[in-house]
């Protein structure tokens, strides 16, 4: 398997695709570093473990839930726009 680097990859990308289209296979190198595999479609024992099923999401992303500490009391109950609104009147 031929190494390659990021930035030949970057620069040769349509004739990389059309070798590795083609059969070839190629490592990618970062700073000399292996950092992935460019391998034909369709040879999933180039990646052993690798299925469709886990690199497919199957839950949609949702954001964690709100804080549910109760809302300050006293001074730190002031909002933002407040705070704000005190800063501008002292312009």
């Amino acid at each position: 398997m031929e190494n390659i680097a990021h930035r030949d990859l970057r620069n040769n990308s349509s004739e990389v695709l059309r070798r590795v289209a083609a059969g070839e296979s190629f490592q990618v190198t970062n700073f000399g570093a292996v950092v992935a595999r460019l391998v034909p479609a369709g040879r999933p024992e180039s990646a052993p473990g690798l299925t469709v099923r886990r690199a497919i999401s199957r839950e949609p992303f949702s954001p964690p839930p709100a804080s549910t500490r109760p809302a300050p009391e006293g001074d730190d109950a002031r909002g933002v726009l407040e705070d704000l609104d005190e800063l501008r009147a002292d312009r």
